[in-house]
């Protein structure tokens, strides 16, 4: 077997198990349940909300050590901090417990930029689209699986709420355990980069080489007027999205308790899944050229997305808000794709994981401010958070228009 072969099927696999995790459609509805003491007020202002917290800056100290520490460590360790993850969900579910188990769950998302670009440092470039499309399709099929396991677990009474941690608690297990198998890497982009002019430097100068490297990579990507405008939108868009995400079980128990209906936030998982698959798929199909159309697709984007937000936060039926959450992450993806597209193709290549990077700190830094206002100080409601989720993105709609019309009308003045 080709090692670059053999490394995908690993990767693949790491990615699957990793991804297998069908406890976590419900785990509001476990926490806040008949298994722990914590009340459902607790869970989404002070359990949810330190996740969103500590995500900002563990994501700047995974980028910068996943290429210190040469990638596999960090792998593992997105592996080891699973497992801690779900143990203290099965054996700790008190208050402060919880708490502290959502700063191991933001070390465990914020190890996911390793996974991400390993595949880059260890393949030659020639082999970069089939194992990105390996990986890629694995990590996508065990969301969506783990989402119709633990819907039909959950739907047949096979296994309650707490049980389904058992099966993601194995399949953190066995994605640990394949990440041992993966080749080390020797070189890097940054701390221990493949050249023989940098061999006679002592710790300290590579260090500052990096950092400066860094910064030229930096200079270099955010001096192209396109990149910052996509930018923007992948950081807003991004925020929005997590703001979404983390509160859409909250919202959807509270639409429930009228209904009293099983809830399908398993299958509603796996049918976001598929179609983000589609719509980055017809992100990347079509070939438009969207530095010419960009104001068309931001307004589409943001007006509708925030349309669909405000909508579901006054429904009264949760298959109504299921099916909005799937649409609005189907947007999101085929944004996500062209903003990832148009900025790649405007930066240097080995700069993708640092501006990626980036911007996805500035959508957390966001999220968190918004979460820390929002829920924190002023303990709204869930259905007020999603009035204010979904304004969100009709402010940017209106921050665009306004840019872009102050924009034509300097640029008239000057012809």
């Amino acid at each position: 077997m080709e090692k670059w072969l053999k490394i995908s099927l690993l990767l693949s696999l790491f990615g699957f198990f990793k991804e297998t995790r069908p406890s976590e459609p419900y785990v509001y509805e476990y926490l806040s349940g008949n298994w722990t003491n914590i009340s459902g007020e607790d869970v989404s202002e002070d359990v949810f909300t330190v996740g969103t917290y500590v995500s900002t800056p563990l994501v700047v100290v995974a980028f910068l050590i996943t290429d210190l520490m040469r990638y596999k460590p960090l792998i593992i360790l997105c592996g080891v901090f699973g497992i801690v993850v779900w143990s203290m969900l099965i054996w700790t579910p008190t208050l402060l417990m919880m708490q502290l188990m959502e700063v191991f769950y933001g070390a465990f998302i914020s190890c996911d930029i390793a996974y991400f670009t390993y595949m880059y440092a260890k393949v030659d470039k020639e082999h970069y689209p089939q194992v990105t499309s390996n990986t890629r399709m694995a990590y996508l099929l065990g969301r969506s699986t783990s989402g119709i396991l633990g819907q039909v677990l959950s739907t047949y009474d096979i296994m309650d709420y707490k049980e389904l941690n058992y099966i993601t608690l194995g399949a953190m297990m066995f994605a640990t355990i394949t990440s041992l198998f993966l080749p080390s890497v020797q070189n890097t982009i940054y701390f221990h980069r493949a050249d023989n002019s940098e061999e006679k430097l002592t710790k300290g100068e590579k260090n500052k080489a990096a950092f400066k490297l860094m910064g030229t990579f930096f200079k270099e990507s955010y001096s192209n007027s396109l990149v910052i405008k996509w930018s923007i939108v992948n950081a807003v868009s991004a925020c929005g999205f997590g703001l979404v995400e983390t509160y859409s079980q909250t919202l959807w128990s509270e639409i429930n308790k009228k209904d009293n209906i099983t809830l399908g936030n398993g299958i509603v998982i796996s049918i976001y899944t598929l179609i983000g698959v589609i719509g980055s798929f017809f992100a990347g199909y079509f070939k438009i050229d969207w530095s010419k159309r960009n104001i068309l697709l931001f307004v589409a984007y943001f007006s509708i997305s925030g349309a669909l937000i405000i909508y579901t936060s006054q429904t009264h039926y949760v298959y109504v808000s299921y099916a909005v959450y799937a649409i609005f992450g189907g947007l999101y993806q085929f944004m996500t794709t062209v903003a990832y597209s148009e900025i790649c193709q405007r930066i240097p290549p080995d700069s993708y994981g640092l501006i990626l990077g980036i911007n996805t700190f500035i959508a957390l830094v966001l999220q968190s401010s918004i979460v820390s206002i929002v829920i924190k100080i002023c303990h709204a409601p869930v259905r007020l958070q999603y009035l204010i989720f979904g304004s969100w993105h009709i402010f940017i709609l209106v921050m665009f228009v306004i840019y872009e019309i102050v924009s034509r009308i300097i640029t008239n003045k000057q012809i």
